[in-house]
C-alpha cells in the first residue's frame, strides 16, 4: 500500500525537529535560595498557605508553573518575586541544578539562586500563597542524613482493559516502580519550632548536598 508521504517528505518533517516527551506533562521551576546571613550559608524555605488547594501547609521552595515561551530560570525568578514580594532584579540565578521527572508526569526544574540579606529583610511575602518563610543552615543538611522511605508505584488497570485482544491475561505482571522519599526533621534552635522538609523539596536539597560532596543521587530515586 502506497503511503501518502514520500521519503523526502518525512526527511523534511523530521530533520531539525527538537525531541520532546511523549504524553502529557507538567513543567514547573523552583528556586533553591542559598543566602549568606551573618557570615553563614542558609537555605530558604516557604510554608505554603493553608488556603491553597495544592499541598496546603507543606514546605517548599518558591516556584511554580513554566508559562508558554518562558525559560526555566525566568519562571523561577518570576515566581520567587511574586511569592516573596521582592524585585526580580534582586534575584541572581547562579546555576541550573538537576531536575526531577516524577512518575506522575511532573517535571520540576531547580535553579540555584541567591539574594542579599537586605533583600530578605525587605521581603513582603504574598500571604495568599505563603504562610511563612524560614531559614535552615546549610551545615544542618551537610551533617544530617535524612530518613529515607521507598514507596511502590503500582499500575491500576482499567476494568475494561482488553486483555484478550493484546494477548495477556489478568495475571499479567505489570511493571512496578519505586519512589524514594526523603524526610528532614529540623528544629529551629531559637524558636524551638519544628519543620519537616520532605518529598520533592527534600529530594532537591539532598541532591544539592550530594553535588557539593561530589556524590551522585541519580539512579536511587525512581526504579
Amino acid at each position: 500500500m502506497e503511503s501518502k508521504y514520500k521519503f523526502e517528505d518525512i526527511r523534511k518533517i523530521a530533520s531539525g525537529r527538537k525531541a520532546r516527551p511523549i504524553g502529557k506533562f507538567r513543567y514547573s521551576s523552583v528556586l533553591l535560595p542559598l543566602l549568606e546571613i551573618d557570615g553563614g550559608l542558609h537555605i530558604l524555605f516557604e510554608v505554603r498557605a493553608h488556603s491553597l488547594k495544592a499541598q496546603p501547609g507543606e514546605i517548599s521552595f518558591p516556584g511554580g508553573g513554566v508559562e508558554d515561551g518562558e525559560g526555566r530560570a525566568a519562571a523561577a525568578v518570576r515566581e520567587t518575586s511574586e511569592e516573596l514580594g521582592i524585585p526580580a532584579e534582586k534575584i541572581e540565578v547562579i546555576a541550573e541544578l538537576d531536575y526531577i521527572s516524577s512518575h506522575d508526569g511532573s517535571n520540576i526544574f531547580c535553579m540555584l539562586g541567591t539574594f542579599s540579606e537586605q533583600t530578605l529583610a525587605d521581603a513582603v511575602p504574598n500571604r495568599d500563597e505563603v504562610e511563612e518563610i524560614f531559614l535552615v543552615p546549610l551545615k544542618f543538611f551537610l551533617e544530617t542524613e535524612p530518613d529515607v522511605y521507598t514507596n511502590k508505584v503500582v499500575m491500576e488497570v482499567d476494568e475494561n482493559f482488553p486483555y484478550g485482544q493484546v494477548g495477556i491475561d489478568e495475571n499479567y505482571r505489570w511493571r512496578r516502580s519505586l519512589h524514594t522519599v526523603f524526610v528532614y526533621d529540623y528544629e529551629d534552635p531559637s524558636s524551638r519550632k519544628r519543620y519537616v522538609i520532605w518529598g520533592l523539596t527534600a529530594m532537591m536539597v539532598r541532591n544539592f548536598v550530594m553535588m557539593l560532596e561530589g556524590e551522585d543521587l541519580s539512579g536511587m530515586l525512581f526504579g
